[in-house]
């Protein structure tokens, strides 16, 4: 076994246990479509996919680049219909929050199909109208509260952190929790200095950790 993969076996002994998804982590979005995702792996599988790309040079929508950072994380065992689509982004106007209850690699043309609904910045939505405005699409009551919970909470850390973007792609609802299976983000650089200055960074994601999110490992080569 070589030096890297003792390395992650010793620091994370439960990847040797458990599914896994591997993908490339490299500000590439449509990475299912892509062939830069493999699921269902094990260790073994997942190490071997990552030497068999390491390092190979890659053309994504015109742009080319050399692939040498990578995601590890446990494989969440869920159906289609519990995957859905959640983004936010900022303009002049506020926060429009978009979201589709059918998400996933085939979500399609979200901008089309999505509700939406917006807030200005000094708006704070409670649960119910974040439930009742963005997802009546969602018949199960259960879901929706979890969702809406979610999504309430996900848009106070972005405000509180200054993202302008957050895409959730899918945002997979189980029976006893919400996930983030894959995220694409952007934040205010300028606002460094606010998010830096107070304890808000380290709880937001510690919190999110504990109580979204399955165990990830970034490697890079």
């Amino acid at each position: 076994m070589s030096s890297w993969k003792k390395k992650i076996v010793s620091e994370h002994p439960w990847i040797v246990k458990s599914k896994l998804v591997v993908k490339v982590d490299q500000l590439i979005k449509r990475r299912g479509k892509n062939g830069l995702i493999k699921v269902n792996a094990s260790f073994e599988e997942a190490t071997e996919w990552i030497s068999n790309m390491m390092n190979v040079s890659k053309t994504v929508e015109g742009t080319t680049g050399v692939l040498n950072n990578f995601l590890i994380e446990q494989l969440v065992p869920h159906k289609q219909s519990e995957e859905y689509y959640l983004c936010i982004h900022t303009d002049r106007q506020g926060d429009e929050i978009l979201f589709h209850h059918e998400g996933g690699v085939d979500v399609g043309d979200v901008d089309a199909k999505a509700t939406r609904v917006r807030y200005s910045e000094d708006e704070v939505p409670s649960t119910k109208q974040i439930s009742d405005s963005l997802l009546s699409k969602l018949k199960d009551e259960k879901r929706r509260k979890m969702v809406a919970s979610y999504v309430r909470s996900l848009l106070l850390l972005y405000r509180d952190l200054h993202f302008c973007y957050f895409e959730i792609n899918p945002l997979v609802c189980l029976s006893d929790r919400v996930v983030a299976l894959d995220v694409a983000s952007v934040l205010d650089e300028t606002a460094e200095y606010l998010c830096m200055s107070s304890l808000s960074l380290q709880q937001h994601v510690l919190c999110c950790q504990k109580k979204y999110s399955n165990d990830t490992i970034t490697l890079k080569i």
